[in-house]
């Protein structure tokens, strides 16, 4: 049985998370928490994307409409949608949207580039 509430607080924290580094309007996100120890995990999935993908994270959720702007059911929707697609990745046991992966890989990003 899949823990629909872990899910949730994952998605809920990455999109607090993610729009700074969206909109540019914080450059200092990936500054702020560089010695955070989760930052390997991120850069870890950042490095997933890029094998799997020819476009950048960031560039994914432009084209998928996620900017800054967007709200947290917008993205559960996207989310949703690319389950029901089977359009999904396994990052080490975890089977997430590509939208999802997209978040936490713009966010190892941040990280990785700094």
């Amino acid at each position: 049985m899949v823990d629909k509430s872990k899910r949730c607080i994952l998605i809920k924290s990455l999109f607090v998370l993610s729009i700074p580094s969206l909109v540019k309007s914080a450059p200092f996100i990936g500054q702020s928490l560089k010695n955070n120890k989760s930052s390997e995990e991120f850069v870890y999935v950042y490095k997933s994307w890029v094998s799997f993908f020819s476009e950048e994270p960031i560039d994914y959720l432009k084209s998928r409409g996620v900017t800054g702007n967007i709200s947290f059911a917008s993205i559960k929707d996207l989310s949703v949608k690319d389950f029901r697609c089977g359009n999904t990745l396994d990052i080490n046991g975890f089977v997430l949207s590509k939208i999802e992966v997209s978040l936490i890989a713009s966010i190892g990003a941040q990280y990785f580039n700094n």
